[in-house]
């Protein structure tokens, strides 16, 4: 099947961090460091929400570059051709990174890692929806067979849903991490490991194949 979108190195970056991301969260949850893994994991989730931020924007100027008129039209009036869900993404992504840092000197670090889960959940799952309209509109364009996109949309939906369920249960642990603070450290890497997995899985929207 035709390839939508080629792997980068934003997406090479983002399966990176978010494999240090799923890593970290588990063996914090088995109980190696977890303190020290959790401030880790949120500035290395950070990171992939960011490189998946800049892959994501990217692309649609990437398509918009190669559209004719009537399909740049349809572009713009999907709301896509600004990539705002995207910059918020980056934006999230940054301030992860950075929080997770401070986090790591010791700066907040009961309360930072919980503040990033909730922020990039949050961040996910408002992008959730700009990556459906993106990649529907990508299908539309490609030269695929009838059979060959029912497939492509199936797939684009159920990693469109992930993303979205990730980012409410990342927010709702990230709340629950402020409010239960005894249990704090083992909600919020329960938090960077569903973000992680999810921005693995999301990887694959890098292909629909």
């Amino acid at each position: 099947m035709v390839r939508l979108v080629g792997k980068t190195a934003s997406t090479r970056l983002e399966l990176l961090s978010g494999a240090v991301s799923v890593v970290l969260a588990i063996l914090g949850l088995a109980g190696v460091f977890a303190t020290s893994f959790v401030q880790i994991a949120a500035a290395a989730t950070g990171l992939a929400l960011l490189a998946y931020g800049g892959e994501m924007m990217g692309r649609v100027m990437d398509l918009a570059g190669r559209l004719s008129e009537e399909e740049a039209k349809r572009l713009r009036d999907l709301g896509l051709n600004g990539g705002g869900e995207y910059a918020s993404a980056q934006a999230a992504g940054i301030s992860g990174v950075i929080l997770g840092i401070l986090a790591i000197l010791g700066v907040g670090a009961g309360t930072l890692p919980a503040v990033v889960a909730i922020i990039l959940g949050a961040a996910l799952a408002y992008s959730a929806g700009s990556v459906s309209r993106f990649l529907a509109l990508t299908l539309e364009v490609t030269n695929l067979s009838p059979i060959a996109k029912v497939v492509a949309q199936e797939r684009i939906s159920s990693a469109v849903g992930g993303y979205v369920l990730a980012g409410i249960a990342s927010v709702a642990l990230g709340i629950l991490a402020l409010v239960l603070t005894e249990q704090a450290v083992v909600l919020t890497l329960v938090a960077f490991l569903v973000l992680g997995f999810s921005l693995l899985g999301g990887s694959i929207l890098s292909t629909a194949s």
